[in-house]
């Protein structure tokens, strides 16, 4: 009864808290989309919701896999779960900050895994209020509260008004200056008082000093740091397995969620954080189950291995596929700050991107990015291609790396670009080698039947030295591009429909008269549209 009430307080003091923080949030159109992860609504939620209670009601289900693909919706479901069930105190453990590069070598993996569980340890620690740790050996800067100051303040000022008071009338020799005033303005304390003061600053005195005595470690007299080290054990959890026992039995913690600890590719921490939970759960200290929540890839264990470490695994159906992206990119893009540029988006455009595309938080931040670039260089009075720019858009999310060599004026892409010039001049070479070469054959032949053969090729040659970037990517330079992007499939697709072309640079940046008008530009960027 006890704890069905301290998680019923809990879950009150969670909703007013949300109710609060959503009153405080300013409602804008133009708000951008936030990439955290969304809460579940319908059947989805109430299905997954429905799974979450029969597995942490179940003492014997300590360990639960929450697997699907990155970006499949594994963070949606568990945030969905505990907003809907805020009785459960969970901490959430997040490693993102590491890098993904698996380690080379065994003395590397050493080092990332002590790292990771060290990371494991200090965010556990650290998501219980200090002054419910005390006795930890992991060291934090506490910063003492006004009151508290005040408190302390006044609590020595009594106590150094009390021993004066027990001890000045016992005093034969008083000092040269007059006493008077102060003797009989301590007289009037009641003895007993100032016994009772005495008593409990003393009492209080002991306690602190034993309270700090306990901060020494048997283990090489070593006082309270700020490292989790350990002179006789193996792994940073196994050493810290006290201190993670103590965290368990000082706080009310239920769930412990642990994200990205998959990206690693390496299984031993998984074993160890289950020997952890075993401990857990047979030390006689923490009377409540714990439960561990590990959202995880599909393939990083095999199917006996999943099922032989897990005491449950939920899958996670992807909210977003590159089947079904394309609708909830429009969906994102029919919202009302959109409605001037909307219309203007082709559509096969957006079916060629979101075929890349298969997870919502890239989706948004297209999205977002696409916003703040079409408001901000629209409002220059430079007419843009929309086309044109959410396919920029597009390009620096789905290729950081390759963008940025780009606007450095370095990389595939920009070669690709900067490599245009010499292959039309090489074209209009051949087709002028071509002319000569009927010419030379055929000098006995009739003129009208070899201006008949020629023709064609003067066309030719006409129109390869007028050759845009957007025409020679349908043609044959088109080849060329997909050789020299592979890896970058959808800059190919972009720039064979004419989406992405030598022109990038214009919706990049703002446009600042000068040598040229704004009616100028707008003139130029009419002429590259054709």
């Amino acid at each position: 009864t006890q704890g069905l009430g301290c998680r019923f307080k809990r879950s009150f003091n969670a909703c007013l808290k949300t109710w609060n923080a959503d009153k405080a949030i300013p409602k804008s159109d133009g708000a951008f989309e936030p990439l955290t992860p969304a809460l579940l609504e319908g059947s989805q939620a109430d299905r997954y919701e429905s799974v979450f209670l029969h597995a942490l009601r179940n003492e014997q289900v300590r360990n639960i896999a929450l697997t699907g693909g990155y970006g499949a919706g594994k963070s949606s479901v568990i945030r969905t779960f505990f907003d809907r069930h805020p009785e459960y105190k969970h901490v959430l453990i997040s490693l993102a900050t590491f890098t993904k590069e698996s380690p080379v070598g065994h003395e590397a993996e050493a080092d990332l895994m002590s790292r990771i569980e060290e990371t494991i340890v200090q965010q556990l620690l650290y998501a219980v209020p200090a002054k419910k740790l005390p006795k930890t050996r992991l060291k934090r800067i506490v910063q003492a509260s006004n009151s508290s100051i005040a408190l302390h303040t006044v609590f020595f000022a009594l106590l150094i008004v009390s021993v004066l008071r027990m001890y000045l009338p016992s005093v034969n020799m008083l000092p040269k200056i007059d006493p008077d005033w102060l003797v009989s303005a301590l007289m009037r304390l009641p003895d007993w008082i100032a016994l009772i003061i005495a008593g409990a600053s003393s009492l209080y005195i002991l306690h602190s000093v034993l309270k700090y005595l306990s901060l020494f470690s048997i283990d090489g007299l070593t006082l309270k740091g700020g490292k989790l080290e350990a002179t006789h054990h193996g792994s940073v959890l196994h050493k810290n397995v006290d201190e993670i026992i103590y965290c368990f039995e000082r706080s009310d913690i239920d769930v412990v969620v642990i994200e990205d600890l998959d990206r690693f590719g390496i299984q031993d921490v998984f074993f160890r954080l289950r020997e952890i939970n075993f401990t857990i759960r047979q030390s006689p200290q923490i009377k409540r189950p714990v439960h561990f929540i590990y959202a995880i890839r599909d393939e990083l264990f095999s199917v006996g291995e999943k099922t032989k470490f897990f005491d449950l695994v939920i899958p996670v159906i992807p909210v977003v596929s590159s089947e079904n992206s394309w609708e909830k990119m429009t969906d994102l893009l029919r919202a009302e700050r959109f409605k001037p540029v909307f219309g203007s988006l082709d559509r096969g455009l957006i079916e060629t991107v979101c075929d890349y595309i298969d997870e919502m938080r890239l989706i948004k931040n297209i999205v977002n990015e696409f916003d703040l670039f079409s408001s901000l260089l629209g409002d220059r009075g430079v007419i843009l291609d929309t086309n044109k720019l959410f396919a920029m858009v597009v390009v620096r999310n789905l290729y950081p790396e390759a963008f940025a060599d780009l606007i450095k004026r370095n990389g595939a892409i920009y070669s690709v670009f900067a490599e245009f010039p010499v292959w039309r001049v090489q074209q209009v070479r051949d087709v002028e080698f071509n002319i000569r070469y009927l010419q030379d054959r055929n000098m006995d032949v009739e003129v009208a039947l070899l201006e008949q053969e020629i023709e064609p090729l003067r066309t030719k040659h006409v129109l390869t030295k007028r050759m845009t970037f957007r025409v020679a990517a349908k043609q044959g330079y088109g080849d060329v591009i997909a050789q020299k992007l592979t890896g970058l499939e959808a800059v190919i697709d972009l720039m064979r429909d004419g989406f992405f072309d030598t022109d990038y640079h214009d919706y990049l940046s703002f446009f600042y008269e000068g040598a040229l008008t704004q009616d100028d530009k707008n003139l130029i960027l009419a002429l590259r549209r054709g």
